[in-house]
């Protein structure tokens, strides 16, 4: 056998290999985006044996980010912060694919308070391009300003790269104003949603 024909050998068991490397990638992602896409907190569910197929999106492009919009906007009745968070964090991904869940979940008078406070967190962070934590927009107010200060408490700057157009901005403020002004919503959504007013 020459060289040739011994590089030709390793080159074909390398493709072959890498194939099938991609071929059990997808599946993951395929299993992973559906399982997501599934989540029914209504139902009941237990977020900690979700965490590892949400993880699994990481690598799925597009479609996994758009599986954990799906996901947050299902989650809202959660009270998980820990689980709603790692969801809503995919937002920084791809800003277009949540910004509708998120903005539909923060005005949900039917959702949970964790959930509305997550939504306008997230938000918030797509808009500063910032960590901001749920302490620094919620806590109720202090002569009418919130308490923590909203941005007042940012320590380190995220890097999200994501860019807001105008007309996403505008809707944003829009529906905190429209949070803002419910004077039954819970009162760390209403600080939440003043800290997103500005």
């Amino acid at each position: 056998m020459t060289r040739f024909h011994t590089l030709a050998l390793v080159l074909i068991v390398c493709s072959a290999r890498a194939t099938q490397s991609l071929a059990q990638a997808d599946s993951a992602c395929t299993e992973a985006i559906n399982r997501t896409k599934a989540i029914d907190v209504a139902a009941g569910f237990d977020s900690s044996k979700q965490l590892v197929p949400l993880s699994r999106l990481l690598s799925c492009g597009r479609s996994g980010t758009a599986a954990a919009a799906i996901a947050f906007g299902r989650s809202r009745l959660s009270r998980d912060t820990v689980w709603l968070t790692r969801v809503a964090d995919f937002a920084t991904m791809d800003a277009s694919l949540f910004l509708n869940p998120l903005l539909e979940v923060a005005a949900d008078r039917n959702a949970s308070e964790e959930a509305r406070v997550v939504a306008m967190l997230m938000l918030m962070r797509l808009e500063y391009d910032r960590r901001i934590t749920i302490r620094d927009i919620t806590g109720g107010f202090v002569d009418s300003y919130p308490a923590h200060g909203c941005l007042g408490r940012v320590s380190a700057e995220s890097r999200n790269r994501v860019v807001l157009s105008a007309s996403d901005k505008a809707r944003i403020r829009e529906t905190a104003k429209g949070v803002r002004a419910d004077v039954k919503a819970p009162i760390n959504v209403q600080t939440a949603a003043a800290c997103l007013v500005g």
